[in-house]
């Protein structure tokens, strides 16, 4: 049986995997692509070097990484310490994807594989959408409602930042399957 464990200092010598999901909280407006500047990039490497120098002593293999966003820290986890490439995740902007696909696809009552896979306003132009589906037709003014319909997301998810703060549970869920299928491999 598998039992999930979440604490700030938990011995990890005994686990079949320990799933780290590392970030840095973003402030209000923030967007996942601003929070990786090199402002940021210090508190993070910091952060990481803290946390996985102590999982890593007691559980090398057993490690998987997960980072949000996927930034230097994807390639920085493994490189320099010699951390294997296969135990880190660059998990991207999934979450955000995911919800974006969901909203917009009830809105207008379209399937989702008809969205496109992202939440940045430069993303959902009318020539994209019309190359991205042959099947459905979307009319120019459903195109400039579906504009205004991603900046109101844009907002939502800055709303959504500023109720949860951090975003490394909505990861550490994320992945959760992935996890489940290394356990049962295991």
């Amino acid at each position: 049986t598998s039992t999930v464990v979440a604490e700030k200092d938990h011995p990890t010598a005994h686990s079949e995997i320990v799933e780290v999901t590392a970030g840095v909280c973003q402030q209000e407006r923030e967007s996942l692509i601003l929070s990786s500047e090199a402002s940021d990039a210090s508190m993070r490497v910091n952060n990481f070097e803290f946390v996985i120098t102590q999982i890593v002593k007691d559980a090398p293999e057993r490690t998987v990484v997960v980072f949000n966003p996927v930034d230097i820290l994807t390639y920085g986890s493994w490189k320099p310490k010699e951390f294997p490439k296969h135990h880190v995740i660059g998990r991207g902007c999934k979450l955000d994807s995911d919800r974006f696909c969901c909203l917009m696809s009830e809105k207008f009552s379209l399937p989702e594989a008809v969205i496109l896979n992202g939440f940045w306003k430069n993303m959902a132009t009318q020539e994209s959408l019309q190359k991205r589906n042959s099947e459905v037709e979307i009319v120019s003014d459903r195109v400039t409602e579906f504009e205004r319909s991603v900046n109101q997301m844009i907002g939502r998810s800055s709303e959504a930042i500023t109720l949860k703060v951090h975003s490394n549970w909505g990861v550490g869920f994320n992945v959760a399957e992935l996890i489940q299928m290394l356990l049962e491999k295991h």
